[in-house]
């Protein structure tokens, strides 16, 4: 199950990495708690559909807020627009 979820995630982040090229993509979450039984598949995936991905300076690493992240990023954002 891990194997199969680890794909699909990685598809989306091999999404992002073509189109944003960013050098830190971050998982948060409930699923990063899974640590390297899902990450390896994600990076798995991320070289194989990723064009030029053993060349590219970039990271897939787990968020270290958890389950706050969102919470943490909405008060963030609240405060941001009010200012």
């Amino acid at each position: 199950v891990f194997t199969e979820v680890g794909f699909y995630i990685g598809i989306g982040v091999s999404n992002i990495i073509a189109l944003f090229d960013p050098d830190v993509v971050i998982i948060s979450g409930g699923v990063s708690r899974a640590g390297r039984i899902l990450f390896e598949p994600i990076r798995k995936t991320v070289r194989k559909r990723v064009l030029g991905a053993e060349y590219r300076n970039y990271k897939i690493i787990p968020g270290k807020l958890g389950d706050d992240a969102g919470v943490l990023g909405a008060v963030y954002y609240a405060q941001s627009v009010n200012n």
